[in-house]
């Protein structure tokens, strides 16, 4: 049994002694999978008083609503119920009490000895029935550090880098590069670039692999959950072979691992074998609360599932190359211009931008952003200086509409600069965001803008704006053109192709350039007609990849594969979409006859999964400009 402090508190009107011994239900309650049917509760009211104690009867899981988030709802049969039965006063006398209430978030705590028997002592002098004192705590299982695991050697910075990001992992938070690059400066050489970290550790700088993890953490309980996961899935796939996918909440109550915990391990095992094949993510937190498992394939490599230190020897046996993506080319397809976007904003919006511009700057957009120019705005003549930059450098503006925004006299001059350019454009130059309801003239109130996005999701939708514009642009100057197979293809080494190597060069870049028109159209909408064209072109390309596998190098085809995999997610994630669609549609009456994925939704599944679908799409199209530089074989 497990002794709780559940901060839940009813209406004062329901603190009752008539209550007693009767079961009470509390929702919204934190979720924490130790805690079990019998396990012993006490209860604060608003103000931190006590009020009662019981033990729990029930526990459910459920979806809250409000809460946004997975939630308990637990039964509870209270034996003593009082009205400021216990003031928060006494309670907080002792410093060891008062660290229970320091951490508004969390409303579920598990308790110590000492603080049991503390709140059993409050409650004998109120001469009411008290539960049993503890003598100690329940142990903690001591972990060993592993030493039989590859070891690979790190450089000091290296070594910053993984623990830095193994720490937000723990801690729930994404990794984000930009921030990390911050925070580590001054214990990094200036010339550190995270993408040349070996991939068998991290990849891209961000996603963590379990063998980085032992690097930093030699002890790690993730080690030992990753293979009780894996064990645990198999097992499912024995008893129901048709299973198609495996959600975190169904191994987390089962194995009584922490549900988060659960999200990261899925994303872990996607760099120890093929685990699985489409993931839903958690939105702002680490990990993938639901991936799919429908593939033979991925069945197979469950049953094969020997132990994770072979899965551990087989990553370390990998290609030792950095990362494919260590540079992004600029993504626009107009070569006069100098910015991908410039950016016109109050200085009151600081703090907002500036996040957006470390965003952008990661995703390897360039931008015109001031504290990016500080140098070449030096001595010069800003007044004229400005306006050739919103008027003639940068592919599209991005105008940060606020109170503030229409006060400015510099922000009037960049925005008259901007206008001057879209009269002169046929298409979409300025790209409004709204911080406020403030109407900006010269903005017409029909012109498409955004609005309540994090400065994170507003710098994927610039990147995706940007690789949309690209795509629709002159074929002749594109990097994604379908070459002429008569053009001739040379290997490496410079020697002429085969005519049969030639082909299959060929036949595996149309096919890659076609899978990426069809997510193009499968982003704008949503049909059966467009899931099925995607699925059809993502099975030619991975036909032809396998065909043509020996033409290629291990690196070039894990590129290859890598693709496959960000299709893969993409589709998953797009059909997930579509079912809470019609799920909203149903329950909502939403009207929804062309779902569209600009279309900004309050609800937070719709924005985390857009989200989502958005990042991988991304990697799709980011892999796809950079393959070219990688294949095996080169066109002359």
């Amino acid at each position: 049994m497990r002794y709780w402090l559940l901060r839940r508190p009813p209406h004062y009107t329901e603190i009752h002694p008539s209550t007693a011994n009767t079961a009470w239900d509390y929702d919204k309650v934190f979720v924490d999978v130790r805690l079990k049917a019998g396990d012993l509760v006490y209860l604060t009211a608003a103000n931190d008083e006590l009020y009662a104690w019981g033990y729990v009867i029930k526990r459910e899981s459920y979806r809250d609503q409000e809460l946004t988030n997975r939630a308990y709802r637990v039964t509870v049969t209270r034996p003593v119920v009082q009205q400021n039965l216990v003031t928060a006063a006494e309670i907080k006398q002792f410093p060891y009490m008062r660290e229970l209430f320091t951490n508004s978030n969390r409303n579920l705590l598990l308790l110590k000895a000492i603080h049991v028997n503390a709140f059993n002592a409050l409650l004998r002098s109120k001469g009411v029935p008290v539960p049993t004192d503890i003598n100690s705590d329940e142990p903690e299982t001591e972990r060993l550090p592993k030493d039989n695991f590859p070891k690979l050697t790190l450089t000091p910075e290296v070594t910053t880098w993984l623990k830095a990001a193994y720490t937000r992992l723990r801690q729930g938070k994404q990794i984000n590069p930009t921030e990390m690059l911050i925070e580590l400066w001054s214990s990094l050489p200036e010339d550190f670039d995270y993408n040349s970290i070996d991939t068998r550790l991290i990849r891209f700088g961000v996603d963590l692999t379990l063998l980085g993890i032992l690097h930093v953490d030699p002890a790690t309980d993730l080690l030992e959950k990753t293979d009780q996961v894996i064990r645990f899935v198999r097992e499912l796939i024995q008893k129901q072979p048709s299973i198609g996918a495996i959600t975190s909440e169904l191994v987390s109550e089962d194995l009584t691992i922490p549900e988060d915990d659960v999200a990261l391990i899925f994303a872990l095992m996607s760099h120890l074998g093929k685990f699985w094949n489409g993931g839903a993510g958690h939105g702002s937190k680490p990990g993938y609360y639901s991936v799919t498992i429908r593939d033979e394939e991925v069945k197979l490599e469950y049953l094969r599932y020997k132990s994770i230190d072979a899965l551990l020897r087989k990553l370390a046996g990998t290609t030792l190359n950095p990362n494919p993506l260590t540079t992004i080319t600029t993504v626009t397809s107009n070569n006069n211009h100098e910015y991908d976007i410039c950016l016109s904003f109050a200085g009151e919006d600081r703090d907002y931008v500036e996040r957006a511009a470390a965003a952008l700057h990661a995703l390897g957009v360039k931008l015109f952003y001031d504290k990016y120019e500080q140098t070449s705005l030096w001595g010069k003549n800003l007044y004229q200086h400005l306006d050739e930059v919103y008027r003639k450098r940068a592919a599209y503006c991005v105008v940060f509409i606020s109170q503030n925004y229409s006060l400015k006299l510099w922000t009037k001059h960049e925005l008259r600069s901007a206008q001057a350019r879209a009269f002169e454009e046929n298409r979409e130059y300025i790209l409004p965001v709204r911080l406020d309801d403030t109407e900006l003239p010269g903005i017409l109130p029909t012109t498409g803008y955004v609005s309540n996005l994090s400065p994170e999701e507003l710098a994927e939708l610039v990147l995706q704006k940007l690789l949309e514009n690209k795509t629709h642009s002159s074929r002749a100057s594109s990097s994604l053109d379908i070459v002429d197979i008569a053009q001739p293809v040379k290997l490496r080494d410079g020697s002429a192709a085969t005519p049969e190597q030639r082909a299959g060069f060929f036949s595996v870049w149309n096919s890659l350039v076609e899978l990426e028109q069809a997510g193009q159209e499968l982003w704008k909408e949503i049909t059966g007609e467009a899931l099925a064209a995607f699925a059809d072109r993502q099975r030619a390309a991975k036909q032809n990849i396998s065909t043509q596998a020996l033409f290629f190098s291990e690196p070039d085809y894990d590129a290859l594969e890598e693709m496959m995999r960000a299709a893969d997610f993409y589709l998953n994630g797009k059909t997930r979409l579509s079912d809470i669609y019609d799920g909203l549609v149903e329950t909502q009456a939403l009207n929804l006859t062309v779902p569209n994925e600009r279309d900004i939704f309050m609800d937070p599944q719709v924005r985390a999964q857009i989200r989502q679908n958005r990042r991988w799409l991304t990697r799709y199209q980011h892999l796809l400009r950079d393959i070219r530089s990688r294949l095996h074989v080169q066109i002359a």
